[in-house]
């Protein structure tokens, strides 16, 4: 059973804010970094995204899918295309995130700072679309 703030449209909308702002900061600080050539606190800041990615949205994803995907599915099974969508864009996350660690690994900063970008993209356009989800698959329109 999911937490009901993953049922709430406008506490899951302010996780969703919350972590995308980090996100951002994170990688405005990154290319800060890179610029400035201060390879140290490039990797630092690195390390604090892929904390947020890994640690925190990539739970809350997979919270997700253990309870409100589930429920939405009990609740009309019809909704399994838009329940596979969401999922397919956390594995996307989920993908994006390895990347970002495998060119730390290769010291491929650019490619940390493109995939880090890319990152950010999709998990500001999958929150759309889960909020956009929860609106229509919530019984009370995710205002309750």
């Amino acid at each position: 059973m999911s937490g009901p703030a993953l049922r709430q449209w406008n506490a899951h909308h302010a996780i969703h804010e919350a972590a995308a702002h980090e996100v951002e900061v994170a990688v405005q600080l990154a290319w800060k970094a890179r610029t400035a050539c201060d390879e140290s606190r490039f990797q630092s800041v690195v390390e604090v995204f892929l904390e947020i990615a890994e640690g925190r949205v990539l739970v809350h994803a997979d919270e997700e899918e253990r309870g409100l995907y589930r429920e939405w599915l009990r609740a009309d099974s019809r909704q399994r295309p838009v329940v596979t969508a969401l999922v397919a864009e956390h594995d996307r996350l989920r993908c994006l995130a390895k990347r970002v660690t495998a060119a730390m690994t290769d010291h491929d900063y650019g490619g940390v700072l493109t995939t880090m970008e890319e990152w950010a993209t999709a998990s500001r356009a999958h929150s759309r679309h889960e909020e956009d989800a929860l609106r229509l698959l919530s019984p009370t329109g995710g205002l309750s």
